[in-house]
C-alpha cells in the first residue's frame, strides 16, 4: 500500500534521495540535520515534520543520541485527506512543515502503535493507522502553518 511506519538510529546519508511519497519524521532523541530542496533543516527531539519527498533530500548530520520515526504516506491517499487546502499546497510545493516547538505529547507511544498496527494490516491495522494519520495530520496543520527555515 505504500504506507510504512519505522524507528530508527538516524544515519546520514550519502546521496539524495527522491520517492513519490509524504514523509512524516517525528524526532524521538537528538537532533538531525536535513538538506531538502537545498536548504539546511534541523530539528531536534519531539518536533514532528511532514514534507514532499519528491523534492531531493538527505539527511547530513546528526547528534550522536539521533533516532527518528519515519512515516510514509501513498501521496494519493495523501491528496484524498480533508486537509486545510494551504497546508497540502505548502507540502506540494516543496516546504517541510512542522510544529513550531516540541510538541510530541503521545506521538511517540502514537508512532509505536502504528508500527505494531501495520504489522497486521489483514486485521484492519492499515485502517486504524489511516484514521489517526488524518487526524494528526489535521493538528500538525492546525499548529504549523509556517513552513520550517533555519
Amino acid at each position: 500500500s505504500g504506507l510504512s511506519c519505522n524507528c530508527r538510529v538516524v544515519q546520514p546519508t550519502s546521496c539524495m534521495a527522491r520517492q513519490a511519497h509524504i514523509e512524516l519524521n517525528l524526532i524521538k532523541s537528538g537532533l538531525v540535520t536535513y538538506l531538502y530542496g537545498g536548504n539546511k533543516i534541523q530539528v531536534g527531539a519531539g518536533r514532528l515534520v511532514a514534507f514532499w519527498s519528491a523534492i531531493p533530500h538527505q539527511i547530513v548530520g546528526s547528534s550522536s543520541n539521533a533516532e527518528f520515526y519515519a512515516m510514509t504516506l501513498p501521496l494519493t491517499w495523501f491528496l484524498q485527506l480533508r486537509l486545510p487546502e494551504e497546508f497540502t499546497h505548502q507540502i506540494l510545493e516543496g516546504q517541510v512543515l512542522g510544529e513550531p516547538q516540541a510538541s510530541a505529547k503521545g506521538d511517540y507511544e502514537m508512532f509505536d502503535q502504528w508500527i505494531e498496527d501495520l504489522k497486521s494490516p489483514q486485521l484492519g491495522g492499515d485502517r486504524i493507522v489511516m484514521l489517526e494519520v488524518e487526524a494528526r495530520l489535521l493538528r500538525l496543520a492546525l499548529l504549523a502553518g509556517l513552513a520550517l527555515t533555519v
